[in-house]
């Protein structure tokens, strides 16, 4: 079996199709749409909607706090990897960070002038904030000094970004279907290949397994392996055809792709085939929740019946 295919291996009992009701459940089934959410330790979901973070207790399916923007457009959140900040991008160019367990403003730092920023993420130690800009910008905010460095020759149109677990590189993808690699210390592009026919709209690097994943609106899933510092060898393999695909998450211990889409399927990808849940209304952001008898709850934020949680016992299995 040769490496690609080895992250595809899935024991077949994780998903055995279980005969009872569907188990979903809905947390604020009319709220706003869900833009972008993110989950620390299994218990906290961050949900982001137009203009209001809501922080849930998965154990309860109860909001516990809730923090309101002063008249802006909210774009974009992730939570730290310790679970005590949430960063929060918006349509003005504005960065914040705020304190998870209070909601209390703790940092904030604007980009004016550069238009909506379309993601923000935590490096794996907390200590940075990266923000892509719809403009092209890429911004690294150092949260400890105050201090930024900008990247701008990426092209208009930046949707995601990711760093490495490293924290030496940062991966992007545009509205043209470019993924760049960028050197952080050196503030420049390293790599770039297209890996879809139009919009990048969400891609994970996962070093773990030595390959970066990306989605997009042209339905395919592309995992480009074999990154060491030049485009010359990379390796890229596409799969799947599902509409516009709008959010991707990675469970290294299935070695499985859970993928949404905005006509409202949610896709496991293994290697012997899909499960797929079909609902009428459209997905915008995913994560996963594994749980002790190795199933996967999938969590996604939807366009008007709030968050959901997906049991993927309840999924249908569909073959290549």
């Amino acid at each position: 079996m040769n490496k690609i295919n080895s992250f595809f291996i899935l024991l077949s009992f994780i998903f055995i199709s279980n005969a009872s009701a569907q188990r979903i459940d809905f947390l604020n089934e009319n709220q706003d749409i869900i833009y972008d959410l993110d989950i620390f330790n299994n218990k906290l979901l961050v949900a982001l909607s137009r203009n209001k973070v809501n922080y849930w207790n998965l154990d309860t399916k109860e909001i516990i706090r809730s923090y309101t923007s002063d008249n802006r457009k909210l774009t974009c959140l992730d939570l730290s990897t310790d679970g005590k900040s949430t960063v929060i991008g918006d349509a003005s160019g504005s960065i914040k960070v705020l304190k998870s367990d209070t909601d209390a403003l703790e940092l904030t730092q604007s980009i004016l002038g550069q238009g909506a920023i379309t993601d923000v993420e935590f490096n794996k130690t907390n200590s940075q904030v990266v923000a892509s800009f719809q403009s092209g910008l890429i911004v690294v905010w150092d949260i400890n000094s105050g201090e930024t460095w900008k990247m701008q020759n990426h092209g208009k149109g930046i949707m995601t970004v990711d760093f490495s677990d490293d924290e030496n590189y940062l991966a992007t993808g545009d509205v043209n279907g470019l993924v760049k690699i960028w050197a952080i210390k050196e503030l420049k592009e390293i790599a770039s290949y297209k890996a879809h026919k139009s919009w990048v709209k969400d891609l994970l690097w996962c070093e773990s397994d030595s390959m970066i994943l990306s989605v997009g609106y042209d339905g395919k899933i592309v995992i480009c392996t074999n990154f060491i510092g030049s485009t010359n060898n990379l390796i890229l393999r596409k799969i799947g055809n599902a509409g516009k695909i709008s959010s991707v998450a990675y469970v290294p211990e299935t070695k499985s792709i859970v993928t949404c889409n905005l006509s409202g399927i949610v896709r496991i990808y293994f290697q012997y085939g899909t499960y797929t849940y079909k609902s009428s209304y459209a997905m915008h952001a995913l994560k996963t929740i594994p749980s002790k008898d190795n199933y996967s709850n999938i969590v996604v934020g939807t366009n008007g019946k709030g968050v959901i949680i997906i049991d993927s016992r309840d999924m249908k299995l569909k073959n290549y």
